[in-house]
């Protein structure tokens, strides 16, 4: 049983070189393509699926509206489903027909936190707020209520610590959500990118001796980066900051940081396809999130060989404890003080990055992939 192959359907919005879930999935796919039959039912999906042998099964129409397609989704692929695949594996509750689900967020966490992150900035919901917080009560709420009560024990979470969440708000135990961890491309990031320190830091005007702190994402004020503007400023040691993303809010903290006296020491680098030669430039990572899944930039990072901060909220578990980073509260002077720990001690930064390399070879794509599979295969053998 446990090698015959094996009829996949991958069930999944978009399926691209994006973050996230889409991140996640199609390195699934790539490696589950080689040994079984994958089917990806999807709105879009990049060019190169075919060539990995994957088929894709288009689901029409296609909204314009992401919010509106996130919301029909579930409707419009059940239409299209084929009857014939052993496993039909969809992304949270995107799928009323699935067999196994994997969760890469809470709905109800992210409700939450989008409720706190109104308040932080100190500004109202706007309306696409107000309509994605609705549509996250009325269609994604209960559609991952109820794949969590069909697949127990066949619904897999992309960590320890969203597993645990899961458990915790619905009110499962530890045998029903399992845990399948994201993993890292060991082959891009790893403490190789170091013999690039130098020129990295060149490209961005960065000498040699500046100790320099990184932040790598798009939701600003949920990843909080005006947490780590804040813990910048309140350090001891004169840290520089370079934010890695763009966001709509980019002015006001540009303006912060302004206010901070932070202007001449934080750079705005915007997007890039190649986070590696920032790992090279820096000296750590500073992830202060109010609520994340596995945030697969302190995965790159830690294998990278860079000491990781990051909060309590958004530790993945599993990845940074017995000294391979920091797990801190999500306040400034926390993030200060382990800045300037870490600044005060080179041989700690040292040592603490060495040791997130090493844990950081645990999370791969291939024992995520091989864990999946082993629960389909227990499953076909009981059915």
């Amino acid at each position: 049983m446990a090698n015959r192959p094996i009829d996949i359907a991958v069930v999944i919005e978009h399926l691209g070189t994006g973050g996230g879930q889409e991140r996640v999935a199609r390195e699934l796919v790539a490696r589950w393509a080689s040994r079984h039959k994958v089917t990806v039912y999807c709105y879009h999906a990049a060019e190169d699926m075919a060539a990995l042998g994957v088929k894709t099964t288009p689901v029409r129409p296609a909204p314009r509206s992401k919010l509106l397609g996130a919301i029909l989704f579930p409707r419009l692929v059940s239409r299209i489903l084929a009857q014939h695949h052993d496993i039909i594996l969809a992304q949270g509750g995107n799928c009323p027909r699935c067999n196994f689900s994997l969760f890469h967020t809470c709905h109800i966490l992210r409700l939450e936190t989008m409720r706190l992150v109104a308040v932080e900035r100190g500004r109202p919901l706007t309306l696409r707020e107000r309509l994605n917080m609705a549509a996250r009560r009325l269609f994604f709420i209960p559609g991952e209520r109820r794949t969590l009560l069909r697949c127990r024990g066949r619904a897999y979470a992309v960590s320890q610590r969203m597993a645990e969440d899961l458990r915790r708000v619905y009110g499962l135990g530890p045998q029903d959500v399992l845990v399948a961890p994201n993993g890292v491309e060991l082959e891009t990031f790893n403490p190789g990118v170091q013999v690039n320190r130098k020129p990295a830091r060149a490209a961005l005007g960065i000498n040699e001796d500046d100790l320099l702190a990184l932040f790598v994402g798009g939701l600003w004020w949920e990843k909080g980066l005006h947490i780590a503007l804040r813990a910048v400023a309140a350090a001891r040691w004169p840290w520089k900051l370079v934010v890695v993303g763009s966001h709509a809010d980019e002015p006001a903290f540009r303006k912060l940081a302004a206010d901070l006296g932070l202007a001449q020491r934080v750079l705005f680098c915007g997007r890039t396809d190649r986070p590696q030669d920032f790992y090279a430039a820096a000296d750590c990572l500073l992830l202060p999130s109010r609520f994340e899944g596995f945030p697969l930039v302190s995965a790159e990072a830690a294998a990278c060989g860079l000491p990781v901060l990051i909060s309590r909220e958004g530790n993945p578990g599993g990845l940074f404890e017995d000294g391979a980073g920091y797990i801190l509260p999500r306040e400034p002077q926390a993030f200060a003080s382990a800045l300037d720990e870490l600044a005060a001690q080179p041989a700690l930064r040292e040592r603490m990055g060495a040791a997130a390399a090493n844990r950081a070879r645990l999370f791969t794509w291939d024992r995520q992939a091989e864990i999946l599979e082993e629960g389909f295969y227990r499953y076909l053998a009981r059915t």
